[in-house]
């Protein structure tokens, strides 16, 4: 019986070292010189994409800046990497606009806007409230039951220099009870 596991043990040694010459030394070389041909191979690089990126400000008061450029992109991966706070509107082969909410007021604002009234309605403008150049409209406002020296300041018109003066201002002038209940 030994010896008969003798005969199938070297018969399965002489089968494994078979078929490691015929892999090692008859086919070993033709995938080494596979290799060596896609060495040798130019490697072609995409050309970079030119976009046009369309960057869509939304700003707390309303107000939307819009800002345009071409962009080269290199790297799809890098590009999405790079615009990944903000939320695709809109976007074809030649552009993509992107739409950023911005927690504060715009720029324009901070710059030159006052609050005031118009009509009875709180409104923005650019300017003191005299020169009557509208930004934005946002309700009526009950001047009946403002305070003479309140109602002068909105006449006037009240700064805003900042987002924390911009909601002050639209709590403390709340909208008119009887004008909203009849919009609704």
């Amino acid at each position: 019986m030994k010896k008969k596991h003798t005969k199938i043990f070297f018969m399965f040694l002489i089968l494994v070292c078979t078929g490691w010459f015929l892999s090692v030394y008859l086919l070993g070389n033709e995938p080494d010189s596979k290799i060596q041909e896609t060495v040798n191979e130019p490697v072609i690089a995409q050309s970079p994409l030119e976009m046009k990126v369309i960057i869509q400000k939304h700003y707390i008061d309303g107000q939307i800046e819009e800002d345009s450029f071409n962009e080269v992109i290199e790297s799809m991966q890098d590009f999405w990497s790079m615009y990944s706070g903000f939320e695709v509107v809109d976007q074809t082969q030649e552009e993509i606009i992107f739409k950023q909410e911005i927690n504060d007021i715009s720029p324009t604002i901070k710059e030159n806007g006052y609050f005031g009234l118009q009509n009875n309605i709180l409104t923005i403008f650019e300017g003191k409230p005299t020169e009557e150049r509208v930004i934005d409209a946002f309700y009526p406002v009950s001047t009946d039951e403002l305070k003479s020296s309140t109602y002068e300041n909105l006449e006037k018109g009240i700064k805003i220099d900042s987002k924390k003066t911009f909601l002050q201002i639209l709590k403390r002038y709340p909208k008119s009870k009887e004008k909203s209940q009849s919009m609704s």
